[in-house]
């Protein structure tokens, strides 16, 4: 079965318009990848960061702690050397 002419004026402008398509649908792949890959590695940033961010909160917090208990400490320290002195002495006036 051959191509009769009138054929051929209609395949042609579809075949150029198939080729200009598929450079397209690679490109669209190539682009869907990279998206992917970009989101993916702001994704990690974040992550990072929310870890980062977590741990000095967490550094500043352990802070307060520690200084809290020093306090405690030393007024349990001051509270157990008056307990200690007092009742060791009798002071009497006649």
């Amino acid at each position: 079965m051959p191509i009769r002419p009138i054929d051929m004026q209609v395949l042609l402008p579809k075949i150029a318009r198939l080729d200009q398509n598929k450079p397209a649908i690679v490109h669209r792949d190539q682009n869907t990848l990279q998206m992917a890959q970009n989101e993916q590695a702001k994704q990690l940033q974040m992550d990072k960061n929310r870890v980062i961010d977590t741990s000095k909160s967490e550094a500043t917090s352990l802070k307060r702690d520690r200084e809290r208990d020093k306090k405690e400490k030393k007024k349990q320290k001051q509270e157990d050397l008056e307990s200690k002195t007092s009742g060791k002495h009798l002071d009497i006036k006649v």
